[in-house]
């Protein structure tokens, strides 16, 4: 026989195996932790940036309600303030607006007063809430030039003072 003990399988530290488990199990959680947070950060910022939580927000800091309309001019409301500048440059008169045809336009003819709350602007367009009517509540755009004082609406693009327009005589 020989003096050489039979070779066993190398048996590692218990100690260096524990310790790899514990690394492998902290980034295992720590990986788990910052996709869930960022999952959360991501959706919070796209929960802020949803048009209805800002309009909500202008619903309570204007609350100014409006008639708008007259029997002798219709009011034209429009889905989108592109509409509204492109229909009021191609019938830049109210005689041409009143007889225009609408078909191909995504715009609401109105004959009545209805009552609106401001919501906001954008150039000469102007977010109305329809607060009376059949159509109460729903959201539209009109031509600042349809709201009864001018005056006190100022645009980005404004019409020219009435002062500087009239000559002097």
């Amino acid at each position: 026989m020989s003096d050489v003990l039979p070779s066993r399988p190398h048996k590692r530290d218990s100690k260096t195996v524990d310790l790899k488990w514990l690394v492998f199990l902290i980034a295992f959680v720590s990986m788990v932790s910052l996709i869930t947070a960022s999952a959360k950060f991501g959706s919070e910022m796209a929960r802020q940036r949803l048009p209805e939580k800002s309009r909500t927000a202008d619903l309570k800091v204007r609350s100014e309600f409006v008639t708008l309309g007259s029997s002798d001019s219709p009011i034209f409301l429009a889905d989108s303030p592109e509409t509204v500048r492109r229909f009021f440059s191609e019938y830049p008169t109210t005689t041409a607006r009143s007889g225009a045809n609408l078909n191909g336009w995504d715009i609401r003819r109105l004959q009545s007063n209805v009552e609106i709350a401001v919501l906001g602007t954008e150039a000469e367009a102007v977010e109305v809430r329809i607060s009376s009517g059949a159509i109460a509540g729903t959201v539209y755009w009109v031509h600042h030039s349809q709201l009864p004082d001018t005056e006190v609406f100022d645009p980005i693009i404004s019409p020219i003072p009435k002062e500087i327009s009239q000559p002097e005589k």
